[in-house]
């Protein structure tokens, strides 16, 4: 299984460089890997028509733009690791002085490959991957089925309005230039009536939306944001990615320093939890929750039991793994999260939605 992981993140690792291009692949690799290193990002295609309210609004009620993040099942188990790198692309040049960059050169990426395929193994073991899979928690695909985000907004009292792209962060960088058209767009419709213009990005449309305002605010455009809410965003990954980010030269200053409030945005409120790995605090953003932050730590109660054979044992690591379950938790800012801990007799029940991200979204 480890063996699989490995190689699993080595391809992911490589095919990061076509972002913005094609690189050369290096010596020794397979076809598959040829492949994913020769695949471009498309042309950004023609700008779709700005679609009218499909409900009555109250006149004056803001316009909310919604951005789903990649196709989960592109997460699988463990981390997306090809994805974290094209962030590291998009936030830093790849040449320095002349140099290549170590996080843009492959024969930099080793260390890094061995370290999250180590990760992924050991999560995937937690879990009951290794045995088939123990299914006890998975996800219903309508969670992150098409369009999840417009989905959750579509009883709010505000024009909603989705932002719909691939889901493949391969095509960011016509994405990005796609949806600064629409921003525009949406602008010109509805920003001289002076209705407020906001953004609910999960995820990697986190990362799509905030480069797509940056790219706004230098051209001067005269988009205007009211508010900019991102949940589960990784332009400042988690903890254990950024110590793995490390290998690669980049260092936790170096992230903060790079993710800037957009100037075309009034606020910036920024949902994360610890236990999802592709989030964090972001210092640049005006406020930051976190989901997670009242939870505790029962894992470390739980982690003394572990050992403990037969059904109890089972049961306390299914319920080891659902506090740590990634898919949970990056799903928790608008489907919430429940945790019955009957080992621990304790219950967890967070309700993100409604308070935090609803509620500012439809204030007036």
């Amino acid at each position: 299984m480890e063996k699989n992981f490995a190689k699993l993140a080595s391809m992911f690792l490589l095919s990061l460089f076509m972002v913005s291009g094609a690189a050369a692949a290096p010596a020794g690799t397979d076809p598959v890997l040829m492949e994913l290193l020769s695949q471009g990002s498309p042309d950004a295609r023609e700008l779709p028509a700005v679609p009218s309210p499909g409900k009555s609004v109250p006149a004056g009620a803001p316009v909310v733009i919604a951005v789903s993040g990649l196709d989960f099942k592109e997460l699988g188990w463990g981390l997306e690791v090809k994805d974290l790198i094209r962030i590291a692309r998009l936030l830093f040049p790849c040449e320095e002085k002349g140099a290549l960059r170590p996080h843009c050169a492959a024969g930099n990426l080793s260390a890094l490959s061995s370290a999250v395929a180590g990760y992924n193994s050991r999560y995937a073991a937690l879990g009951g991957y290794d045995k088939g899979g123990s299914g006890e928690f998975a996800l219903p695909d309508k969670v992150y089925g098409e369009n999840y985000i417009e989905g959750v907004l579509k009883n709010g009292p505000f024009t909603v309005i989705p932002f719909d792209w691939s889901r493949d962060s391969k095509d960011s960088a016509a994405v990005i230039k796609e949806f600064s058209g629409k921003l525009k767009k949406v602008h010109e419709k509805y920003g001289a009536s002076g209705r407020p213009i906001r953004i609910l990005s999960h995820s990697w449309g986190t990362v799509l939306m905030y480069n797509a305002l940056q790219n706004l605010a230098a051209e001067g455009s005269a988009v205007k944001v009211d508010k900019f809410i991102t949940i589960g965003s990784p332009l400042m990954p988690g903890n254990v990615l950024v110590d793995m980010f490390m290998l690669l030269k980049i260092r936790r200053q170096d992230l903060e320093a790079a993710v800037r409030k957009p100037s075309t945005v009034a606020v910036w409120s920024n949902l994360w939890a610890s236990r999802d790995p592709f989030s964090n605090n972001i210092a640049a953003a005006d406020d930051n929750y976190q989901v997670d932050g009242e939870v505790g730590d029962p894992e470390k109660e739980l982690e003394k039991l572990v050992m403990v054979p037969g059904s109890l044992g089972k049961r306390i690591r299914a319920e080891l793994f659902r506090l740590k379950d990634i898919r949970l938790w990056h799903a928790s800012y608008f489907a919430g999260y429940k945790a019955e801990l009957s080992t621990l007799n304790r219950t967890i029940d967070i309700d993100v939605f409604e308070p935090r991200v609803m509620t500012p979204l439809s204030a007036r």
